[in-house]
C-alpha cells in the first residue's frame, strides 16, 4: 500500500507540472524569481506571456476546439433502436476515480465523472435489462474499491445484485480490457460506459485485446445550447477541460507508439479494417 502511494503521489507531482495550469504557475513563478533576483526586463517579459497564456487556456475556444475532436469521435448517446432488445449484454462501466471519506453515501465519494459513468450504465442496462452491469476499478487507499462504489450506487438506484459483477484489480484502462477479456469475454456483446474524451483511447485499447465494444459515451463536456456561457470570459472549468483533452491526446499518442505490443498493435489493425 505504501508503495501504490507513492507511485500516486509521483504521479500526481508528474501531471500537475505537465498540466496547463500547472505551467502556468511555473512562469509566475520564474517572473517572481526573476523580479526578486533583478531581472525586471526578463520578469516583465514572463508576466506578460504567463497572463496571455492564462487567458488562452481559461476561455473556450482552444479547450473546446481540443476537447471536441475528441467528444466528436463516436456517438454523443447510445439509443435503443442501436441494441438488440431480446439478448443480454455486458455492460461494463470504467472506473474514474472516487474518495475514501466513508461517513458519505457511495455516491457521494464517487467523482462527477465516475457517477456519469455508473448513471450512464444504468440508463443502457435498462434498455437491456436481461444484461449484466460490470463495475470496474482498484481503490488505491484500501477497502471499498471503486468498483464496490459503483457497484453500491447502481443497486442503491434498482439494479439487482444478481445481475451485476466486479473487476477490482485494474488500476488503468489498458488493464481494464485485460481484464475483461480475461474474465468475462467470449459469451456476451460488449456495451463500453466511459467518459466522451476518453472513449477514443478506451476504443483503441480494448480493441487491441480483440473485443469489439459499442461505445456509450458519457460526460460530454462541450455542450451547445441557448445558456452557454460567454465565450469571451475566462471559466477556470476551461482549465479542468483543456487538462483532460491533453491527457487523452498524450495518452492517445503513447499507447499507439509504446504502449501496445506487436501483436496488440495487428489485432487493433484488423479490428479497425473490419470495422
Amino acid at each position: 500500500m505504501q508503495k501504490l502511494s507513492s507511485s500516486f503521489l509521483n504521479y500526481a507531482v508528474m501531471k500537475f507540472f505537465l498540466s496547463p495550469f500547472g505551467l502556468n504557475c511555473i512562469l509566475f513563478l520564474l517572473a517572481l524569481l526573476f523580479s526578486v533576483f533583478q531581472k525586471k526586463r526578463t520578469a516583465n517579459r514572463l508576466f506578460i506571456f504567463g497572463g496571455i497564456f492564462l487567458l488562452v487556456i481559461s476561455t473556450p475556444w482552444l479547450p473546446d476546439f481540443v476537447e471536441e475532436k475528441l467528444e466528436a469521435q463516436y456517438p454523443h448517446q447510445l439509443k435503443a433502436n442501436l441494441l438488440d432488445t431480446a439478448i443480454a449484454y455486458d455492460i461494463l462501466v470504467l472506473g474514474s476515480g472516487h474518495d475514501d471519506d466513508t461517513s458519505l453515501a457511495p455516491n457521494d465519494m464517487l467523482q462527477s465523472s465516475a457517477l456519469s459513468r455508473i448513471i450512464e450504465g444504468i440508463r443502457v442496462w435498462h434498455l437491456v435489462p436481461k444484461s449484466r452491469l460490470i463495475t470496474s476499478g482498484f481503490s488505491s487507499y484500501g477497502s471499498p474499491s471503486q468498483a464496490e462504489l459503483l457497484k453500491r450506487t447502481a443497486i442503491s438506484l434498482g439494479v439487482p445484485d444478481s445481475q451485476m459483477a466486479l473487476q477490482e484489480k485494474p488500476t488503468n484502462t489498458y488493464e481494464e480490457a485485460k481484464a475483461y477479456k480475461n474474465l468475462f469475454s467470449g459469451k456476451r456483446k460488449l456495451i463500453l460506459v466511459t467518459g466522451a474524451y476518453h472513449m477514443p483511447r478506451a476504443m483503441i485499447l480494448f480493441q487491441s485485446q480483440g473485443l469489439h465494444p459499442i461505445p456509450a459515451a458519457t460526460f460530454h463536456m462541450v455542450k451547445h445550447g441557448i445558456h452557454q456561457k460567454p465565450v469571451f470570459l475566462p471559466n477556470p472549468d476551461n482549465l479542468f477541460k483543456l487538462d483532460k483533452a491533453l491527457h487523452e491526446w498524450v495518452g492517445l499518442i503513447y499507447t499507439k507508439s509504446w504502449l501496445l505490443n506487436s501483436e496488440e498493435k495487428e489485432t487493433l489493425k484488423r479490428n479497425s479494417n473490419n470495422n
